[in-house]
């Protein structure tokens, strides 16, 4: 929020819904940090968003619980967010996220590569080719993961900066936005501390 803040940008933190102890990622909406840093973001104007599990991906019940979980607790009305792993099905996941009153998704990038997936830099409504019907909901499309960059691509944290610069560049001559995922957990360890900067001037100089 502080780098999001300097340079006059709002941020936008994807949260799980309640699940099981057992599950690849989890922590208790409950807990009294959690709620905290809800209500922190609230009122420092960034955004809550939700961040379906994998398992919600092809079970539509489990998505609408664990949205529901989140909005019952959330300081701010939640209309946005992505899929976790990037799992999508079309036109099920758009279905399910235009059915629970979501404003857009940012699901639509690659995992291995970074760059235009949808061949677009700007939000665009969504389509359902199986009843033929423009749906309430738009597809704002990721341009680029931290761990596509560090993990998938393998590049150092020079060249990774360079491809992300590169990549806004064509993002600003169209008049696009620029989508960024950086996981929370990509932050506050030795593999990733030399990451850091990478994120903070590329925030700074887009």
């Amino acid at each position: 929020m502080d780098i999001a803040e300097k340079n006059s940008r709002i941020a936008h933190f994807n949260f799980l819904g309640a699940r099981p102890k057992t599950a690849d990622s989890f922590y208790s909406l409950d807990h009294a940090f959690i709620r905290n840093l809800l209500q922190k973001i609230a009122d420092r104007g960034h955004v809550i968003g939700f961040h379906p599990s994998r398992e919600a991906h092809a079970d539509a019940a489990k998505f609408a619980s664990e949205l529901e979980s989140l909005r019952r607790i959330a300081p701010q009305e939640i209309t946005s967010g992505r899929q976790h792993f990037l799992c999508f099905s079309a036109p099920e996941t758009w279905r399910r996220w235009a059915k629970a009153g979501m404003h857009w998704d940012s699901t639509l990038g690659y995992p291995e590569a970074a760059g235009f997936r949808c061949g677009i830099c700007t939000a665009f409504p969504v389509f359902d080719f199986l009843d033929r019907k423009v749906l309430p909901l738009r597809e704002k499309p990721l341009i680029a993961m931290d761990v596509t960059l560090a993990q998938y691509l393998k590049l150092t944290p020079q060249q990774a900066f360079e491809l992300l610069s590169r990549l806004n560049n064509q993002v600003k001559k169209h008049r696009g936005e620029f989508v960024l995922l950086w996981h929370n957990s990509s932050w506050n360890t030795y593999f990733w501390s030399p990451w850091q900067a990478v994120y903070r001037d590329f925030i700074a100089q887009s």
